[in-house]
């Protein structure tokens, strides 16, 4: 559940739900009751820092009473898919604003076009993005602040930018020598979606991985995005997902031999895979092993049997941005654009977890973890 969600819910823009949450002027009272309704509807508890022991205190500094901004792109607008990363990127920034003494708000690219800037609170100091097709006419506006995008790099029109992302290639590389140690002889990368640069990301590096140690492996990726899959292209793909979901399913069918070990770049796409495999009387777990990405809850429940999958720590990134952003504000980060790489985590279905461990000596993503200790760790917040 993310800010999205309730934007989403009251029928109004994430910038004016992130006033109310931060108790900003410029929105009526019967708006920001909408609002509320809609918080206590969904259940939706604004992220706030995790408890600690000992005294909370503040670090003095750059950031001290200024305000950051989150500013989401066209594809988060549009999309259910990156909520449950949202949510957690939400809580990291969060939490590091807090500790800097700073607020954090969040808007989109849409809203930004189209309003007029707010003088009634703290000065803007630092900027984060998701979404790199953000219109160069709004980031304009925020000339001259540090910007750090968020999950994946930025592209090349955009080398000043600092990134914190999640390690997309550490996720091809280990799902790779997952399946090929399981046995898999004939695999395949199912990425419906190429020109999301993440996304790109896993896929590449799982058939270098693949192919160096000898194993055919057969892509799949979706005609409807016509740039490519590095060129971070400014189609959207969310409205044909769908379709072109059937149809690289449909070439999946007709390949001889058939794989039986699958990348599947996304949850939200392995869900509609096992769908598809299904209609088609293939059982995954059976016919062939699917392997995702990104521990997404709501996209995991209905599969039977669950895939390995990778949480690519989001809320870490989302803390590691901000200390990132508070060193650029500061003037003590004069490096050139940095890349800061978290490494993602493997959560291991009931299944896998009862196996032997030798099986996972030398896959290095990050600790290996059950689905159950993830939930458990999660629900406990961080633990520095």
């Amino acid at each position: 559940m993310s800010i999205v969600d309730v934007a989403r819910k009251a029928g109004v823009s994430v910038s004016t739900v992130s006033r109310v949450i931060n108790r900003q002027s410029g929105v009526s009272a019967a708006t920001a009751a909408l609002i509320r309704a809609a918080m206590c509807e969904l259940g939706y508890v604004p992220p706030t820092p995790e408890r600690r022991r000992g005294p909370k205190t503040h670090r003095s500094g750059s950031l001290s009473r200024s305000q950051v901004l989150l500013l989401l792109g066209s594809r988060h607008d549009q999309s259910h898919e990156c909520d449950y990363l949202l949510s957690r990127l939400e809580a990291g920034l969060q939490e590091g604003a807090a500790e800097h003494g700073a607020t954090l708000c969040i808007g989109s690219a849409a809203e930004a076009a189209h309003e007029s800037a707010h003088d009634d609170g703290p000065q803007t100091r630092a900027l984060f993005v998701i979404d790199s097709q953000i219109p160069e006419a709004v980031l304009a506006r925020y000339a001259g602040l540090p910007v750090v995008q968020l999950l994946t790099p930025s592209p090349v029109r955009h080398r000043t930018w600092d990134a914190v992302c999640s390690d997309g290639a550490a996720v091809g590389r280990h799902a790779a020598a997952h399946l090929v140690g399981r046995g898999h002889r004939d695999l395949c990368v199912v990425n419906p979606v190429p020109c999301w640069a993440a996304a790109a990301e896993r896929a590449t590096a799982f058939m270098a991985c693949a192919c160096l140690a000898g194993q055919e492996v057969a892509l799949l990726s979706g005609t409807g995005c016509a740039m490519g899959w590095l060129d971070d292209s400014p189609v959207d793909c969310t409205g044909h997902r769908r379709a072109v979901c059937e149809a690289v399913a449909r070439a999946f069918l007709g390949l001889r031999p058939r794989p039986t070990g699958v990348f599947v770049t996304s949850d939200a796409v392995a869900a509609q895979f096992y769908r598809l495999m299904g209609e088609a009387g293939l059982v995954v777990g059976r016919d062939l092993e699917v392997v995702s990405c990104n521990h997404d809850h709501a996209a995991l429940a209905p599969l039977v049997p669950r895939p390995l999958t990778y949480d690519l720590q989001a809320y870490e990134i989302g803390r590691q941005a901000m200390e990132v952003a508070a060193a650029r504000v500061a003037g003590t980060l004069r490096l050139p654009a940095v890349r800061v790489d978290v490494q993602p985590q493997p959560v291991l279905p009931p299944a896998l977890a009862a196996e032997s461990a030798t099986h996972w000596q030398g896959l290095r993503a990050g600790a290996i973890v059950t689905q159950d200790e993830a939930a458990a760790a999660e629900s406990r917040g961080p633990t520095w």
